[in-house]
């Protein structure tokens, strides 16, 4: 399989990164400055492990390649940017034989919940990943990722639900790239617990917190808070049965 990946930033460019390292077939899809970095001097990815520079094939967008049909999109660009992505991808064609939207699966790589939906409107085969990677992306043709021994987690699942042989493969793929990868047929649930989890990082950068309270386990007045915004979350739109912070830790053996 051939990974494309569309929105080569931070995340998109470690994802790739890795991929290439494992011997897969990569593509990075940048813009501007980073993408003349990519193609005149390759991406340096700086690790825990050390500095590596990759001379990964980096394009401009769908009209400067060959689509194949063992192609796989993945999308990590802002959300933002996803319709107009997505509407020029969508009628490329693959092989000559038919197109994108109704051959070639499309991988969600971010956060929020609207991708995979926005998605789902002309792909045929739609996964969601929930993405637990720290990268930094400040310099044109240079990416910091700052996890080890593996660069992060990313859950993989069917849109709007399900696993299939296309998960297991990009799954067994990610596990052996360095990256903790299970497949879930309820992808959608991880990515709401995700998006509860994140509302804490404002608090947490101003006032510091403990999930498990004081030193005598006694929860204090920011875990109060932190409580109170995950029910008012969880009453304005929190998807039913939602990974809680504890699975997630449990998963990742932390």
């Amino acid at each position: 399989m051939r990974y494309i990946i569309v929105g080569a930033g931070g995340v998109g460019s470690t994802i790739g990164a890795r991929l290439f390292e494992g011997g897969h077939e990569v593509v990075l899809v940048a813009r501007g400055r980073h993408l003349e970095a990519l193609q005149q001097h390759g991406l340096r990815l700086s690790t825990p492990d050390g500095e590596f520079t990759h001379h990964i094939p980096a394009i401009g967008g769908p009209d400067e390649i060959e689509l194949r049909a063992d192609d796989a999109l993945v999308l990590a660009a802002k959300t933002q940017d996803v319709e107009g992505l997505l509407a020029q991808w969508a009628w490329q064609p693959v092989n000559g034989s038919s197109v994108a939207a109704g051959s070639l699966p499309v991988v969600c790589a971010q956060n929020g919940v609207a991708s995979e939906r926005i998605a789902l409107r002309r792909f045929r085969q739609v996964y969601g990943m929930c993405v637990w990677l720290p990268a930094t992306h400040l310099e044109p043709g240079v990416v910091e990722a700052q996890g080890a021994p593996r660069s992060g987690m990313l859950i993989l699942g069917r849109y709007p639900a399900g696993a299939d042989a296309t998960a297991s493969q990009i799954g067994a793929d990610l596990s052996k790239s360095r990256f903790l990868a299970p497949v879930f047929p309820d992808v959608m649930r991880w990515k709401h617990g995700k998006l509860l989890g994140n509302l804490a990082n404002a608090i947490e950068v101003v006032c510091g917190y403990s999930l498990t309270g004081d030193e005598h386990g006694v929860p204090t007045p920011v875990n109060e808070v932190l409580q109170r915004l995950a029910n008012q979350a969880a009453q304005q739109g929190r998807a039913p049965g939602s990974a809680t912070p504890g699975e997630v830790l449990a998963l990742t053996g932390a």
